[in-house]
């Protein structure tokens, strides 16, 4: 620290001295002295002109309180007819500011009652769209089952008239071949049957040849009578040889069973039930 304090007390002379000598040289310097000159008799003037002018604005000042009373007066009767027409005013301010109030009021109100009313609404269109959802889904639900309960009531319609059609087709083919059977039947038995009666004319025919050449000790017999007679015997051992016409005893009870469920299958009550449906479904719609 001491150090320091020598080394500034031996350093500042040789700054200042400098300085105070170029001072001295620019003060003696003949342009410094005139304008110093000129400013010393500025500044005198200035003073000169500082003091006629304070004289005036007191002079000014006296006439401008002369002439202030008048005006001064004015504006203190304004002043107190202002504040008169202001307590006047007051009660109608107050009763202005009431109304404000009870204008606020009403519509702070209003505003609440609107908003009540709004949520109320959005409520009530809530309900109804859940309401309407609903009621679709359960017709969307009714209508599927209803499609799907004519679909089942088609499905077992067509299948009865599929078995019917099979049914039907499978008499038909069991009528044709046991008629066929029984054509072919017929047709051998004819044949048997012409044959063997041709066989019983020849042999009559033969008989009757040998009973005209017989002996006269015995008696004769009327050949008309005689030829009628062994007609009606072969008549009568042809029909005795025809034989029975055979019976196809599993032909005949399928054929009577199939007949049976043919004809006590209730195409008409599916019809109905099917008709009651399609009415019942047309009434919910």
């Amino acid at each position: 620290m001491n150090d320091k304090i020598k080394l500034v007390v031996n350093t500042l002379p040789l700054v200042l001295v400098p300085l105070i000598t170029e001072r001295k040289k620019i003060k003696d310097h003949p342009d410094v002295k005139n304008v110093t000159e000129t400013t010393v008799d500025l500044s005198h003037k200035v003073k000169d002109k500082s003091i006629k002018t304070k004289d005036k604005l007191v002079e000014t000042k006296d006439k401008v309180v002369e002439k202030s009373q008048p005006a001064k007066s004015f504006i203190i009767q304004k002043k107190r007819l202002y504040e008169y027409n202001k307590q006047m005013k007051q009660p109608f301010k107050e009763e202005r500011k009431e109304k404000k109030e009870q204008q606020k009021e009403i519509e702070k109100l209003d505003k609440k009652l609107q908003k009540s009313i709004d949520s109320r609404h959005k409520e009530e269109e809530k309900l109804r769209q859940e309401n309407k959802k609903d009621r679709l889904n359960e017709l969307d639900y009714h209508l599927k089952q209803e499609e799907k309960q004519a679909k089942q009531e088609e499905k077992l319609e067509k299948k009865g008239e599929k078995l019917q059609k099979e049914n039907e087709k499978d008499v038909k083919k069991l009528d044709k071949k046991l008629q066929k059977n029984i054509d072919e039947r017929q047709q051998e038995e004819h044949k048997l049957e012409e044959l063997n009666k041709a066989e019983r004319i020849e042999e009559i025919k033969e008989y009757n040849h040998n009973q005209r050449h017989s002996s006269s000790n015995h008696a004769q017999p009327s050949s008309q009578s005689g030829y009628i007679n062994i007609q009606e015997l072969v008549n009568e051992r042809v029909r005795s040889d025809k034989k029975p016409e055979p019976e196809n005893k599993l032909f005949k009870q399928h054929r009577e069973s199939m007949s049976e469920i043919i004809a006590h299958f209730p195409y008409e009550k599916h019809r109905k039930e099917h008709m009651k449906n399609k009415k019942s479904y047309r009434r919910t719609k």
